[in-house]
């Protein structure tokens, strides 16, 4: 279910969460209120499933120059630590990792 941020979407979204196998996280690096946000529906989704959800917390625009970065590689991997999940960074401009990312999901989801 792509809910793509959507605030007012919190209770809706709340009654798929049980039916998922895996979630996919994503904030945009020039953003750091998309960081935030990704925080909110990572505890969104543990309030629901518990803590052993399978997730993967994906940081998008890695193809923007470093000057742009908002967030730092360091705390993305921190959090997706901090929650049991893997981390990477993709593009969705060029696709560079977005398959990759896909992939290792279904990995861990499957076992």
């Amino acid at each position: 279910m792509d809910t793509s941020g959507g605030k007012g979407l919190g209770t809706v979204n709340s009654c798929y969460y049980r039916f998922n196998h895996g979630f996919v996280f994503i904030y945009s690096i020039d953003d750091e209120s998309s960081f935030q946000g990704v925080k909110s529906w990572i505890e969104s989704v543990k309030s629901v499933v518990g803590e052993n959800f399978k997730g993967i917390l994906v940081a998008n625009k890695c193809d923007i120059p470093e000057l742009e970065r908002m967030v730092p590689r360091e705390e993305g991997q921190q959090l997706a630590s901090e929650h049991g999940m893997k981390f990477t960074e993709t593009s969705a401009r060029s696709g560079e990792n977005v398959s990759a990312a896909f992939e290792t999901l279904v990995r861990d989801v499957i076992g």
